[in-house]
Order: structure tokens, then C-alpha cells, then sequence
């Protein structure tokens, strides 16, 4: 395995492990865990980070996974794994009320399932702000190891990190600064507990780890 992918294997077997230890939601009854991937703002590369612990985590654990592209503004998974544009997907999903297998396109990995963002609300914040991705959350669990959503940054993912089992922080360590992701931490006002750490992403020099604790 190259140093990459490793660092990503380890990743996603730390996620995992730590939704089963916390006994959080879905993983402490038995179905899998579900994770928000997000981050303080655009551009901090939370999208490639998903795809790939999505990715190692099917390829080496023999985990059932499902990634989901659950940013309805700035969609990107579509593009990334070759999904067309105009696939149905999460935002129908949460309209309809009704999660729906057909919607779920099968990648190139084993054991790797693709959902699209589907085609937003005029007001998509509103689809956050139903019970449905309560129930859209409580369905893939039960079919999945592991549901990884590609959320839009934590400011703009309405219900996403207050219903999910974790949150996941991406932060571009060459850009965005701890004050800018405390400040967004203290402003979503998510129980603690969610959090289940960060990664720091575009990272050139070795960071010390006091000066990006977070917790």
C-alpha cells in the first residue's frame, strides 16, 4: 500500500473505531455509521478526501459503503466519479420523503455505492429542515457499514452534523486558520461528542500538533 493510501486506510479504520467505542446513533445498535464530511469553506479539498477513505475503506476492510454527495449548492461527486449531471439522487430523496435504491449508481470499487445530489429545492436549505434526512439516514444504515456525506462546509449543512453519527473536519492547513474553524465550531452549536476529529488537508511543512488542537 503506498503512503498515501495508508494514511487514508488509517483514516477511515480511526472513523469507524470511533463510532463503535462512542456508541453513537446507528453504530451502537448494530448498523452502520454515518459521517458528515465538511469543512470551514469552499475549496478545502473535503470532496477528495471523502471519495478516497469511501474508497480504501470498501477495497481493504471488506466494508459495505455508501458515499453520498449531500451538498446541494456546490455538488462535486458527480464530476469526480464520472456521474452525470442531471442524476437524480440525495436532494429527491429528501423532497420525496422516501429513500429510494434505484437512485444509488455502482462505482468501479467493490462494495463502493454512489449516490448523486440529485436535482435541489428551489430553497435547499428547506430539505434540511424535515424529518426526512432523519429517515433517509435511518434506511442506509441498515444497508450500509458505512455512509459517508459530502456535505456543504459546516455553516450551510442545516440538520447534516446534528442528525449524523460524526462530523468530519477538512481544513486546508496552508489557508484557513484555527481561529476561522473555532469560530464555525462555536457558531453551529453541534454537540461535542460528534466531532470525531479533522484532517489537515494542502499541508507543506510539519504542523505541531498543539497548534491545530481543536478539542
Amino acid at each position: 500500500m503506498d503512503p498515501l493510501s495508508l494514511v487514508f486506510y488509517n483514516l477511515a479504520m480511526r472513523l469507524t473505531e470511533t463510532l463503535r467505542t462512542r456508541g453513537l446513533h446507528g453504530a451502537a445498535q448494530g448498523a452502520g455509521g454515518a459521517v458528515v464530511v465538511t469543512s470551514a469553506r469552499a475549496g478545502e479539498g473535503k470532496s477528495l478526501v471523502s471519495r478516497a477513505v469511501a474508497s480504501i475503506a470498501a477495497r481493504t476492510d471488506g466494508r459495505k459503503v455508501l458515499l453520498v454527495d449531500a451538498n446541494v449548492r456546490r455538488p462535486s461527486i458527480n464530476g469526480i466519479c464520472g456521474i452525470p449531471s442531471a442524476a437524480t439522487g440525495f436532494a429527491d430523496c429528501l423532497a420525496s420523503g422516501r429513500p429510494d435504491d434505484t437512485l444509488l449508481y455502482r462505482s468501479n470499487v467493490p462494495r463502493l455505492d454512489v449516490m448523486a445530489v440529485g436535482q435541489p429545492a428551489a430553497r435547499p436549505d428547506l430539505l434540511f429542515q424535515t424529518g426526512a434526512f432523519g429517515r433517509f439516514l435511518d434506511f442506509y444504515r441498515q444497508a450500509y457499514d458505512l455512509v459517508l456525506l459530502d456535505a456543504d462546509t459546516l455553516d450551510a449543512s442545516g440538520c447534516l452534523p446534528h442528525l449524523a453519527d460524526g462530523v468530519l473536519l477538512v481544513i486546508d492547513a496552508s489557508n484557513t486558520r484555527r481561529e476561522v474553524v473555532r469560530g464555525m465550531i462555536e457558531n453551529a452549536d453541534i454537540e461535542g461528542s460528534r466531532y470525531l476529529g479533522a484532517v489537515l488537508n494542502k499541508r507543506e511543512h510539519h504542523i505541531p500538533g498543539p497548534i491545530y488542537r481543536l478539542f
